[in-house]
C-alpha cells in the first residue's frame, strides 16, 4: 500500500514494505523531493523523520492521520474486501496483536486452525520484546525476539507444551 499526502505544501509518499530486519513486522518507508528516509518500524516515525531532515524542524505527525484513517470513509473501503480484521488487546502492560483465526476441530489446539497467529509486544527486563505464536502443518511455533532480533524458536504438537 502506498499514499501521498502535502505535508507544508510538499508531497510525501509513504509505502508500506517488507521489513527485512524484522520479518514478523511491516515496514514503512517515507520519501519527497528525491529524499528518503531509512525503513521503519512505525508510520509515524517514517513521515517524522524526513519532515524533520526536510524542513530541519520538530514537528512531528501521527501515521495514521495521514494515512488517513481517521476519516471512516477510508477506512470502509479498506475493510470492503476483508474477511478477518486485526485485533487489539490491552491487558495491563500487554499488547496483544491477533492477525489471523482459522477454525480447527482438534481439542489439541483449542480449536484454533492452521494459519492462526498472535503476537504479543511487552518489554521483559526493560527490553522491548515480541512473542509470535502461530501453528504450521499441525505444529505449535513460539517464536521470541527481543529488540527486532530473533533469539528464540519453540516448537510443540500442543499449545500447553510450548
Amino acid at each position: 500500500m502506498s499514499i501521498v499526502c502535502i505535508l507544508n505544501g510538499q508531497q510525501f509518499f509513504v509505502s508500506i514494505i517488507k521489513n527485512d530486519k524484522a520479518p514478523s513486522t511491516s515496514g514503512f518507508v517515507c520519501f519527497s523531493n528525491k529524499k528518503n528516509n531509512q525503513i521503519e518500524t512505525f508510520v509515524s516515525a517514517a513521515i517524522s523523520n524526513l519532515y524533520k531532515k526536510i524542513f530541519r524542524g520538530k514537528t512531528e505527525y501521527s501515521g495514521l492521520l495521514v494515512l488517513g484513517f481517521d476519516d471512516i470513509k477510508i477506512v470502509e473501503r479498506l475493510r470492503s474486501n476483508i474477511t478477518f480484521f486485526l485485533i487489539i488487546i490491552k491487558l495491563e502492560n500487554l499488547l496483544i496483536f491477533i492477525t489471523e483465526i482459522e477454525y480447527f476441530s482438534k481439542d489439541n489446539f483449542y480449536n484454533a486452525g492452521i494459519g492462526y497467529v498472535l503476537t504479543i509486544s511487552t518489554k521483559v527486563q526493560g527490553v522491548h520484546s515480541l512473542i509470535k505464536q502461530t501453528i504450521i502443518d499441525n505444529i505449535y511455533y513460539l517464536y521470541i525476539y527481543k529488540n527486532r532480533d530473533l533469539s528464540q524458536t519453540i516448537k510443540g504438537d500442543l499449545s500447553d507444551n510450548i
